[in-house]
C-alpha cells in the first residue's frame, strides 16, 4: 500500500509535530505490528567517506567543511559495505526521535544509501559507465558508475527543467564523459514525455527508465504504476 501525505507550511518541527504524530496514529497500516521495519530518510546533504579514511569522531567535520548544519541536526555514518565508503549525513533529530518512539525496532538509512547499492547492482551487470538520476520533488541526486566503480554522487535542488539539465550536463562535462554515448538511467518522479524528459533528449542520446528491482515481487496491480516510480523506495530493501 502507498501512501502519500503533504503537510503545507510546516517548515518547523513544531508546526510538523503535531500532523505528524496524528498520522503516526490514525494511519492502521503505519501502527500495526510489522516483523521488520526500514526507515527512509531524505536531507539535503550527505558526505561519502572511505571507510580506511573513517574516523567516528570526526562525523560532524565532515559534513561541516560541506553545508550547514542546523544545531538540532542528527549526526549518523552508514556503511556501503559495496563500495567500501560511509555515508555520513544530518537529519532532524527531533523527528528522528518522534519516528523511534513509534518504530524502535525499525532500521533507519539515508536515501544514498539505499540508492547506491541498487545502482551497484544495477551497474556491476554492465560494461560502459552508467548516470543514474533519481527525482524526487525537486531533488535530483546524481551518480555515475563504471562496473563495481563509484565516479561520483551527488544531490541538487531544482526549479526548472533548464536546472535539471544543466546539473547533469555539468556532470557529464565534468568526468568529460560523451552525451552521445553515455547511458543516462532516470528513476522517481519523472515521467516519459515530461518537460523535464523531453528536453533531456535534446542532449543526450541513450535516456532510459530503470525498471523495478528484481530482488522484490510485485502483483500485478502495479501494472498501472510507471516500473521506475518509487525505485528509491524498493531499494530500501537492500537495507534492511
Amino acid at each position: 500500500m502507498f501512501r502519500d501525505y503533504i503537510f503545507e507550511g510546516n517548515a518547523h518541527f513544531v508546526q510538523l509535530k503535531p500532523n505528524l504524530q496524528k498520522t503516526l496514529v490514525n494511519d492502521r497500516l503505519l501502527s500495526r505490528s510489522y516483523k521488520q521495519t526500514v526507515i527512509g530518510l531524505i536531507s539535503h546533504g550527505n558526505a561519502l567517506i572511505p571507510s580506511v579514511l573513517f574516523s567516528k569522531d570526526q562525523t560532524r567535520l565532515y559534513l561541516e567543511k560541506s553545508q550547514h548544519l542546523k544545531t538540532t541536526d542528527r549526526i549518523n555514518a552508514e556503511k556501503i559495505l559495496e563500495l567500501e565508503l560511509e555515508n555520513v549525513y544530518g537529519f532532524d533529530e527531533p523527528i528522528w526521535k518522534l519516528l523511534n518512539t513509534y518504530f524502535p525496532k525499525a532500521t533507519f538509512t539515508h536515501s544514498a544509501t539505499s540508492l547506491l547499492k541498487s545502482y551497484f547492482q544495477l551497474a556491476s551487470h554492465r560494461t560502459n559507465k552508467q548516470l543514474f538520476v533519481n527525482v524526487q520533488n525537486q531533488i535530483m541526486q546524481i551518480a555515475v558508475f563504471e562496473k563495481e566503480r563509484l565516479f561520483l554522487f551527488n544531490s541538487y535542488t531544482f526549479k526548472s527543467a533548464n536546472d535539471f539539465t544543466y546539473f547533469i550536463m555539468l556532470v557529464i562535462n565534468q568526468l568529460a564523459l560523451r552525451p552521445e554515448k553515455v547511458n543516462l538511467n532516470l528513476s522517481g518522479e519523472i515521467m516519459a514525455n515530461s518537460q523535464l524528459h523531453n528536453q533531456l533528449l535534446r542532449y543526450v542520446r541513450h535516456v532510459e527508465f530503470v525498471q523495478r528491482p528484481n530482488f522484490l515481487t510485485f502483483p500485478t496491480t502495479m501494472s498501472t504504476v510507471p516500473n521506475h516510480h518509487f525505485f528509491d523506495l524498493f531499494s530500501l530493501k537492500l537495507c534492511a
